[in-house]
């Protein structure tokens, strides 16, 4: 038990750095100083809000580890050395829960 309770403060932790990278006060500048010629058109916005949406429901159907495995080697620039040592798991284990994670998110958004 307390082992999920530490994973998902660290994981919690994980998502705060990310958004807060994500987010900075900078970009906001930067992205008010962008000209309308550079912004995206609406049609591409709604496009990849719903591809947000189906990546979303896309790791939210995942197993837990294999969520947590793929959010930490894509989001959060772990080695798979990392991933498996934080998991419990081998690193070949670890390489398998990030593929099969990468695999599902490709599948429901019909990325070849």
């Amino acid at each position: 038990f307390s082992l999920i309770v530490r994973n998902l403060e660290l994981d919690g932790r994980r998502r705060m750095q990310r958004e807060s990278q994500v987010v900075a006060v900078d970009s906001l500048d930067a992205a008010a100083e962008i000209s309308p010629d550079e912004r995206p058109s609406s049609e591409a916005v709604a496009l990849y809000k719903d591809e947000l949406d189906l990546l979303r429901e896309a790791l939210a159907e995942l197993p837990e580890r294999t969520r947590v495995a793929l959010e930490m080697y894509r989001f959060g620039d772990c080695r798979l050395k990392e991933i498996a040592a934080f998991l419990g798991v081998s690193v070949s284990m670890a390489h398998v829960l990030v593929s099969e994670g990468v695999q599902h998110c490709k599948h429901r958004l019909g990325w070849p």
